[in-house]
């Protein structure tokens, strides 16, 4: 193997795991690599410890909010809804954010999470295994993180599908079954906005143990 051959953003590469001797061969040879893409344009694939922390550390020559995380951005208006998310901010309105969300996380909560959360791994494990043939991405292994975003949000169950179509939708640009037209993630992101509006509304009038309630009262 050689540089010719590195291609990390290909969702192939990562059916058998990792492809770890391509960023072994990164680190030793190319450790900031320009990596092109198919369909036209780069990124930069940064691979060695120490450079990455450089990068997390310095917003201001490695920003988050400029292009955001999303490689391609298509629209300045799919840009600016971009911009509204915790992960393309950076500081000081990030770390504002940050300290505020990681009220949230106290211990007491952390540990009522794990031992629901882990009955929950069962439940879910059980339940297909007693079907025996399932769709395993939706069934099995996006159930788990919807049941936790939606507890731990205060989001009711019953809407989790309603969340994990709309986060597909938004950041699912590259994948056929969700990018239906060039204004799909843009419209998925306004859903999503709405969504969370009626959300923080309730939660206004009705107070609960949850992130949506810390956030609101900060």
């Amino acid at each position: 193997m050689d540089l010719g051959d590195i291609n990390v953003f290909d969702p192939d590469a990562y059916v058998r795991g990792v492809p770890h001797e391509q960023f072994a061969l990164l680190r030793r040879e190319a450790p900031v690599f320009r990596h092109e893409m198919p369909e036209g344009g780069h990124f930069w694939c940064v691979t060695r410890h120490q450079d990455l922390v450089t990068v997390n550390r310095d917003a201001a020559s490695y920003s988050s909010w400029r292009k955001t995380a999303l490689v391609n951005v298509q629209t300045d208006d799919v840009l600016e809804q971009q911009r509204l998310m915790m992960l393309n901010m950076d500081p000081p309105e990030h770390s504002k954010l940050r300290k505020i969300v990681n009220k949230g996380f106290t211990p007491k909560m952390i540990r009522q999470l794990t031992d629901h959360l882990a009955e929950e791994a069962r439940t879910i494990v059980a339940d297909a295994v007693e079907q025996g043939d399932v769709e395993f991405v939706e069934q099995v292994a996006s159930e788990l993180p919807l049941i936790a975003i939606a507890e731990f949000l205060g989001v009711p169950r019953e809407d989790r599908k309603i969340i994990f179509d709309l986060s597909n939708r938004m950041i699912g640009s590259e994948d056929p079954d969700y990018q239906l037209d060039e204004g799909e993630a843009e419209r998925a992101g306004m859903e999503m906005f709405t969504y969370a509006q009626q959300l923080a509304d309730d939660r206004r009038a009705n107070p609960r143990d949850d992130i949506v309630s810390t956030l609101l009262e900060a």
